[in-house]
């Protein structure tokens, strides 16, 4: 009898509590949903091209991070306290950006800029020194895109924590806008009398030619290719076909120019275990450029070489230290 009146006591004493924690559970799941579906909430990302006479916006991101729509009617990115340069004018078909929906574009570099009808040089404002945004003309009035995209790049992490990071590119040859592997060893390109351009890739295993129903191959008109056009052009002339030019590219030559020197050397990938990557990588990174910081401040300084010699010496040391100390534990 005692133990259910404590259980009654535990049960009045607890039932408030929870229903406050529902009561505060509902608050905040309303209140973000309400904060998820209200207002304009965008951010975005975009990169100046600065090679050339005049720097322009090679290309923008943005992102719909709301559960709502978001109507755009235009786009600039405002350099400085006042000058904001056109990107996107979608005044008469406006721009509707669907819920949590991407949109990208990308933009060629404009003769120059002009305001009212004299030119504006705005390379000072667009360098490194200017202060720029992203703003959109919205149903909702002017809208500044304050939170850029974070976008994550090897790279970025090779230069700033750990230097054992490396990205690597899949190398693609492409020639005549036509994507030649490595066992594409021709490119056949027919113009006929109707300016209609017909490219073929030869394969070092094809046994047909897939031109006009096909015809059969051999290792005799593969051998080079000035014999394979000579076999075309005749197999061409036995079913009468009219064409202005017939051209075999010789794939294998063209991507050894392409390539030239470089790419010659080949190495095996090392497989770095966690102790390796996540210990190892970091502390060598930081090593590395204290070891850059040094010989920046003594470029920059007047003290003696025997000095700097030292420091170096002693960096190189403990860092191989710390090395034969990871490898023992690994």
């Amino acid at each position: 009898m005692v133990i259910l009146l404590e259980l009654k006591g535990l049960l009045q004493t607890a039932l408030p509590m929870v229903a406050l924690l529902i009561s505060l559970t509902a608050l905040i799941i309303t209140t973000r949903n309400f904060k998820r579906k209200s207002g304009v909430y965008v951010r975005g990302t975009y990169c100046i091209v600065m090679g050339g006479p005049v720097p322009y916006v090679g290309n923008i991101v943005l992102e719909n991070l709301k559960d709502r729509t978001v109507i755009i009617f235009e786009i600039y990115l405002k350099v400085g306290q006042n000058y904001y340069i056109k990107l996107e004018d979608f005044t008469g078909n406006p721009k509707i950006l669907k819920p949590f929906e991407v949109f990208s574009n990308s933009y060629d570099p404009p003769d120059f800029y002009s305001c009212s009808v004299d030119r504006i040089n705005l390379n000072k404002l667009m360098g490194y020194d200017g202060k720029r945004n992203l703003v959109l003309a919205t149903s909702q009035g002017k809208y500044e895109v304050g939170e850029f995209i974070n976008k994550w790049e090897p790279i970025q992490e090779h230069l700033s924590s750990n230097s054992l990071t490396v990205e690597v590119l899949p190398q693609a040859f492409e020639f005549r806008s036509v994507r030649c592997t490595l066992n594409v060893i021709f490119l056949v390109e027919i113009i006929f009398k109707d300016k209609e351009v017909e490219k073929v890739t030869i394969r070092s295993t094809d046994k047909v030619v897939n031109i006009l129903g096909g015809f059969p191959l051999s290792k005799q008109e593969l051998e080079s290719k000035d014999k394979l056009q000579s076999y075309l052009v005749n197999k061409l002339a036995e079913k009468n076909v009219k064409y202005s030019k017939l051209v075999v590219h010789d794939i294998a030559k063209i991507r050894a120019q392409y390539y030239g020197d470089f790419y010659n050397y080949e190495f095996d990938a090392y497989h770095y275990n966690w102790i390796e990557y996540r210990v190892w990588g970091p502390i060598q990174t930081k090593f590395n450029d204290f070891l850059l910081f040094l010989e920046n401040r003594q470029y920059r300084s007047s003290s003696k070489i025997g000095w700097r010699v030292f420091v170096l010496l002693l960096i190189f040391l403990i860092n191989l230290s710390l090395y034969k100390c990871v490898a023992n534990l690994t």
